[in-house]
């Protein structure tokens, strides 16, 4: 059993039989601080061919591939979850489990409404401002760049979302993911005088904000760059497609639901993109 703690949330992590230690994601490590909400897992990770008829098949829905589940919450806070899956087999790489552990460890945080959403974010008189979208749409850019305008970065890779209720009020909480960033940052559109950062920014793993707007951003280099309102029918297919599959549909429902339809935005990146660029600070600051 291998232990892991981020922030108040504590998961407890059995491997198959004959898995050593060191072939665990290199990239996992602990949040300083109060980072999620409390919560208890457990999570036992087994071959495929051993899951009992009352195993639910949970398909591709958080990166899992052929794999079926038996889960068990036991209170509020406390959940159990066997995890049936294919096992990789690849000897020689140190992360060979990456791609069961770290998608498991979501699907077990989404039982607490835990959302994780692939997005870029940094902070604005101490909240958050996501920049959410596919792989390549140019988040990152807009992190850095807008860090270099004096915005404190955050993250520039994966947020994790939750609702708290303090006074009385619904707010969104949002905290960098638990990884390690890729060391390499790709982009699928360059546009000409855009420069490609070598290596991933830290994130400010730990720290934890208030989030204020997420803003939906896609490439379009033929079309002129714009900011625009987005109404709620095309907010929770973005939501969708930024959560990249790990996400439960009641939790993308709840986050939406305390957020109000003017705090979600879209960005086109295109034509005259410093121009927009410089309409993205006012409306920040706003």
């Amino acid at each position: 059993m291998i232990h892991f703690q981020f922030g108040n949330a504590k998961v407890n992590l059995y491997l198959p039989e004959n898995s050593q230690e060191e072939t665990l994601p290199y990239f996992i490590r602990s949040f300083e601080g109060n980072a999620l909400p409390d919560c208890r897992i457990e999570i036992s990770i087994r071959p495929a061919e051993k899951a009992p008829p009352s195993a639910v098949e949970i398909g591709r829905a958080f990166g899992l591939s052929q794999t079926k589940v038996c889960r068990k919450k036991l209170s509020s806070i406390s959940a159990q979850l066997e995890i049936f899956t294919i096992i990789p087999s690849a000897p020689n790489r140190s992360d060979r489990l990456s791609s069961i552990v770290v998608p498991a460890i979501l699907y077990a945080l989404s039982e607490f409404g835990i959302v994780p959403i692939h997005a870029s974010s940094v902070l604005f008189n101490g909240k958050a401002v996501l920049f959410a979208g596919r792989s390549g749409s140019g988040k990152s850019t807009i992190a850095e760049r807008l860090s270099s305008e004096g915005f404190e970065f955050l993250s520039d890779d994966r947020i994790l979302l939750w609702k708290e209720e303090i006074e009385g009020k619904s707010i969104i909480k949002a905290v960098p993911s638990f990884e390690l960033q890729n060391p390499f940052t790709r982009f699928r559109l360059e546009f000409e005088k855009r420069k490609k950062s070598s290596r991933r920014r830290k994130a400010e793993f730990g720290k934890t904000a208030e989030l204020s707007r997420i803003i939906f951003v896609e490439v379009k280099p033929f079309e002129e760059s714009q900011i625009y309102t987005l109404s709620k029918a095309p907010i929770s297919a973005l939501m969708a497609v930024s959560c990249g599959g790990y996400y439960q549909l009641d939790s993308l429902s709840i986050l939406e639901s305390s957020m109000g339809e003017e705090k979600f935005l879209g960005l086109t990146l295109g034509k005259n993109e410093n121009k927009i660029f410089k309409e993205l600070v006012e409306v920040i600051r706003q």
